[in-house]
């Protein structure tokens, strides 16, 4: 193959799209990023291209083209590839995307008598007929992904650890009280959390919140959310200026990112102040009627609007009497068919299990998670906590 003695030949990506005049894009430097991702070097901007979808490597040997494990898959010429020494004026196709994406060689690039260039490792060409170069290119790109996960492992792993270190490594105890709880990111870590902290008066805060998104970026938020909270409310006789002082910061920090939160303010005694900033329910089951009592939201939650005011209600925890507060994830986890566990079964098991208190009742909703999905992976953080009033 004809070849300048500084590397491969010069090269250029060329194609039309269906709206606009053709653009072309030189082929320099090791690699050039192919996908639907902004920061790709050649923008193909169709919903069926993955945000990375492959790249070009260069090399002595020439030009390689490698797919990075698209969900629609990469093809020359019409044939789907994997990995594959690019010709000149091959045709690259990502996905379902109208763009045809011309590879051209400023020098013709043709085979010699002593070296013949499939134009796909994954095609038809004979086992012999295939260069060297294109296993050479993958190893260095497997060692070089191998590499970064073990990077990416390592920081997820640093990150589960902060986050594992943020909830409560054991539940309070309080007098008159049995509190119970349970926390499952979706994926490695998650944009759920939950504490119990003390104010100054000797009252006790329980709170839960549930951060928009999931995955690291929630986790990261949440903990911010998390520790800002707990200081407030270290420092604050009141719910309300607590959460006032947050929804600021994030609005300020944060904005278009937003947290609901189930705050519980409660005493000795048993009373009780709550607040829910667009949290899901939360319920009381009422030992001395036998039923059980919402406790709606009563604000809007947090992150969104600079001036919103956040307000509290007065209640009480009497003997017998269990509160369950939980997140959005619990109510909506999925079985195989697709069913979600709903608001019903949750109410229907704290009737029947709240009687035999905290820890019986956590236990029960664990056992109707794991029968109703029957191991199905579910989509979004899963965390609860329950006060029982002795």
């Amino acid at each position: 193959m004809q070849r300048s003695n500084d590397g491969p030949t010069p090269a250029s990506l060329r194609w039309k799209p269906p709206e606009g005049s053709s653009r072309s894009v030189p082929v320099r430097g090791p690699e050039t990023l192919i996908g639907r991702g902004d920061d790709c070097d050649v923008l193909i901007p169709h919903t069926s291209v993955s945000r990375y979808h492959a790249k070009i490597l260069s090399s002595d040997a020439g030009y390689a083209l490698v797919d990075l494990g698209s969900v629609n898959g990469t093809f020359v010429n019409g044939e789907q590839i994997q990995a594959c020494l690019l010709r000149n004026h091959d045709q690259i196709r990502l996905a379902a995307s109208p763009d045809v994406i011309s590879f051209k060689a400023e020098r013709a690039m043709v085979a010699d008598s002593s070296e013949e260039v499939p134009s796909s490792c994954d095609g038809p060409a004979p086992a012999e007929a295939m260069s060297d170069a294109v296993p050479a290119i993958l190893r260095a790109e497997l060692h070089k992904s191998f590499v970064q996960h073990f990077v990416i492992e390592t920081e997820l792993r640093l990150a589960q650890d902060i986050q594992r270190a943020l909830v409560p490594r054991q539940l309070p105890m309080i007098e008159g009280y049995c509190i119970s709880a349970y926390s499952e990111p979706a994926q490695r870590v998650g944009g759920d959390f939950y504490d119990f902290t003390t104010i100054p008066s000797g009252r006790s805060i329980g709170f839960l919140g549930d951060v928009a998104g999931k995955g690291v970026a929630a986790s990261l938020l949440s903990s911010m959310v998390l520790g800002c909270l707990d200081a407030q409310l270290r420092l604050h006789e009141s719910l309300e200026s607590a959460l006032k002082t947050l929804n600021s910061i994030l609005c300020e920090k944060e904005p278009g990112r937003f947290v609901t939160l189930f705050l519980l303010q409660f005493d000795r005694d048993g009373r009780c102040r709550y607040a829910s900033a667009g949290h899901n329910t939360a319920y009381v089951y009422r030992a001395e009627r036998i039923a059980v009592e919402e406790l709606p939201s009563n604000s809007l939650v947090a992150g969104v609007f600079p001036e919103c005011a956040f307000v509290s209600e007065p209640t009480e925890l009497r003997s017998g009497d269990v509160l369950l507060a939980y997140s959005d994830g619990l109510t909506e986890a999925e079985n195989h068919s697709g069913e979600m566990l709903g608001e019903d079964m949750v109410r229907r098991t704290l009737q029947e299990h709240a009687p035999a208190g905290a820890e019986s009742l956590k236990g029960a909703l664990l056992d109707l998670l794991l029968v109703f999905t029957d191991g199905e992976k579910q989509s979004d953080d899963i965390t609860f906590f329950v006060i029982e009033r002795l």
